[in-house]
């Protein structure tokens, strides 16, 4: 069998076409096609797709707030904040009990729209356990 008439003749004879890769088009002037008025960020996508959820299953608008201490982008809808999880629920800010830092309260997911109406739960984040498992470990009864 000769090599043009081999079946894989069509997988190893070059393409047929320009040498050349063809041309860029020419770039739109500045600001064509955009609202005037200042760019926004593009948001991250777990921002993106947190407002979505919280359309979806909270019935509310969400905008944004801010970004945690971790980077997590933080969510407002009916006057709660909200962070979208790991798992990828919707959990309400709370303080800490101890030091006030802003954490997730991962006791109770937001599901439905009345979940918005009940307070967040108490919390501890994780820092202020590390300190008292520490202090504990320092501190422990020793049998005599």
């Amino acid at each position: 069998m000769s090599p043009e008439n081999s079946p894989t003749a069509e997988l190893v004879r070059p393409p047929v076409g320009p040498a050349d890769p063809p041309a860029d088009p020419p770039a739109d002037p500045p600001g064509a096609g955009r609202r005037p008025g200042p760019a926004a960020p593009a948001p991250d996508w777990r921002g993106r797709y947190g407002a979505w959820l919280v359309r979806v299953r909270l019935h509310r608008r969400a905008r944004p707030a801010g970004t945690t201490a971790a980077g997590e982008p933080i969510l407002v809808a009916g006057g709660v904040e909200i962070v979208l999880g790991a798992d990828r629920c919707l959990y309400p800010l709370a303080g800490c009990a101890i030091c006030g830092d802003r954490v997730a309260s991962p006791s109770r997911p937001l599901r439905r729209p009345g979940d918005l109406l009940r307070p967040a739960d108490p919390v501890i984040c994780a820092a202020c356990c590390a300190r008292a498992a520490a202090h504990q470990a320092d501190h422990r009864h020793r049998p005599r």
